[in-house]
């Protein structure tokens, strides 16, 4: 035996046939049990062959609402031409165990079965893996693919959404759902944002969403995930930010210029007074402790990020997930593409994966394709999804679409520079381009605050705060 065979062969079966007889003895002893819980089983729980297709005419018969009576259940498997589905063996089935099984420990037992099947698809493909890679000509991705695949099946088989949900499981849903909506008193579903206005819009980033943050160059794309991400770690919320430009240095001071009302450049520079640098140091006391991580991850590719990422849910609990931005990511070694616009595809299908599977928000920035007056001038185009650089895929996979607009830099700028007075804020804008779960193409009002690198709300500015308009003086 080859040294692949000896290692199957010392492998544990990871089977319990006593529990696999249990819950057959009740789905074909307990009126209605059998339909009722088919959808959240599969073939794959029972490891007995016998028991296997036994589970099969079951659920063949279930469906139909057909009696689970002796006669009945070794006709059907003559009918599907299941041999092995004998009168002595569903005879057998229909005595009481010894353990004496209830309805009320079924979950107990199908859990216990789930977890011996998903055990026995992790070693199943564990196993495969070595064989893969005792093959000389297997390459890394080709193996990594392998490998990737059997760890997604066993996720896939810890779902119980066995089958496509009826009408009347749709309204009962919702019928549950809408009670815990109503006693909501803010209406946001999902992971709010910090800004009333856009959470009003998109309910908040919701679970399993993948949503894009765009918008052109140095428009204030990795400001506004940083205060979202900030935020949502305020309401308890943890969050992450893996950043593929940013140090730990650089978010550092953008989050001190944010949270204390000090100059940005000042931070940068060092150039702060005692009163200052004593005003700073305060600001940091209401930010210690909330669940924020920020980290940075240059060179790496989609598949690495993403596997960090699931590392942090499972250690750090991560409820809501930045990445800035994917046009920094790697490429995969070895893996070759027929353009870059289908290598971000193949990036975009990743994070959208990781929601999914996660089943928290996922937050990609992306750049734009440049605009025709990339300088900043007065009339930089208006921000839409056809823009985004690179991939028609990221508008097809996201949820939702926000866009940073601010069409009134350099005139901004010029009245900093006419006035002397460098407070002056600048109206700009998020656009939501896009959302499933809500209103698209709406353009919400915000005010850009340059000296402290942030995004604030219109209505809620500092006590004297003046805000440049185009046209008025």
């Amino acid at each position: 035996m080859n040294p692949v065979g000896s290692l199957v062969a010392c492998l544990p079966d990871h089977a319990f046939p006593d529990a696999e007889k249990a819950v057959l003895f009740l789905l074909l002893n307990v009126t209605g049990l059998a339909k009722e819980q088919s959808d959240k089983m599969a073939r794959t729980d029972f490891y007995v062959y016998a028991h296997k297709m036994v589970f099969d005419v079951v659920v063949s018969l279930a469906k139909r609402d057909a009696p689970l009576e002796l006669p009945t259940i070794v006709a059907e498997a003559k009918t599907l031409g299941v041999r092995e589905v004998t009168e002595e063996l569903v005879s057998g089935l229909t005595m009481m165990p010894g353990s004496e099984p209830t309805v009320a420990n079924l979950p107990t037992l199908l859990m216990q079965l789930r977890e011996a099947s998903v055990k026995r698809e992790v070693q199943f493909g564990l196993v495969q893996g070595l064989v893969t890679a005792k093959d000389g000509t297997t390459t890394t991705e080709q193996l990594k693919h392998c490998m990737e695949k059997s760890l997604t099946k066993a996720r896939n088989m810890e779902t119980d959404d066995r089958e496509a949900t009826t009408m009347d499981r749709l309204l009962l849903n919702l019928s549950d759902e809408l009670e815990i909506r109503m006693t909501n008193p803010t209406g946001i579903l999902g992971v709010p944002s910090g800004f009333d206005k856009l959470d009003g819009v998109t309910g908040g980033l919701r679970a399993g969403e993948l949503a894009i943050v765009s918008g052109w160059t140095g428009r204030g794309k990795s400001t506004l995930v940083t205060q979202m991400a900030i935020y949502a770690a305020q309401q308890g919320i943890p969050a992450i930010i893996y950043s593929l430009e940013m140090s730990d240095v650089g978010i550092a001071d953008r989050i001190a210029a944010m949270v204390s009302g000090i100059s940005h450049g000042k931070i940068r520079q060092g150039r702060l007074d005692s009163g200052e640098r004593l005003k700073l140091l305060e600001s940091f006391g209401d930010y210690y402790g909330i669940p924020f991580w920020h980290d940075f991850v240059g060179g790496m590719t989609a598949r690495q990020v993403c596997a960090r990422a699931r590392a942090d849910r499972a250690v750090k609990k991560v409820g809501i997930i930045f990445v800035d931005h994917i046009g920094k990511l790697a490429s995969d070694p070895g893996v070759r593409f027929g353009s870059r616009e289908q290598e971000v595809s193949a990036m975009s299908g990743e994070f959208d994966h990781l929601a999914d599977d996660l089943g928290i928000p996922v937050v990609l920035v992306s750049q734009m394709n440049r605009p025709f007056t990339p300088t900043g001038d007065v009339d930089e185009p208006t921000p839409s999804i056809h823009k985004l650089r690179d991939s028609g895929r990221l508008e097809q996979d996201s949820d939702v679409v926000l866009f940073t607009h601010r069409p009134h830099v350099k005139q901004a700028h010029e009245a900093r520079t006419a006035t002397g007075d460098y407070n002056l804020m600048e109206k700009a804008y998020i656009i939501v381009g896009k959302c499933r779960s809500g209103e698209s193409d709406v353009t919400l009002p915000l005010v850009f605050d340059g000296k402290h690198s942030r995004f604030l709300s219109i209505d809620n500015l500092p006590p004297g705060a003046t805000v440049y308009e185009a046209g008025k003086k």
